[in-house]
């Protein structure tokens, strides 16, 4: 039953996540706040939970801040 629901609170989270036009720092934000949270309520480690969080937003957060470079670079070398 707990697994069901943690299934069911992540998935729903991905689906927002799929819905956004734009994906950026907040909208990172709020989905890790939103998987961190369903976790603990399945009563996964906590340690184990801040780590995930950590983990997610750095590489979602590098990979954001080098797609906007790369895109900034094409358009400097487009006009």
């Amino acid at each position: 039953m707990v697994l069901a629901e943690l299934g069911g609170k992540l998935r729903d989270s991905l689906r927002k996540l799929q819905s956004e036009d734009n994906i950026d720092k907040s909208t990172v934000s709020t989905l890790v706040n939103e998987i961190v949270r369903a976790l603990m309520e399945a009563d996964v480690n906590v340690k184990l939970c801040m780590t995930l969080r950590n983990n997610i937003q750095d590489r979602v957060l590098s990979s954001l801040s080098s797609n906007n470079n790369n895109n900034s670079n094409n358009n400097e070398s487009s006009n």
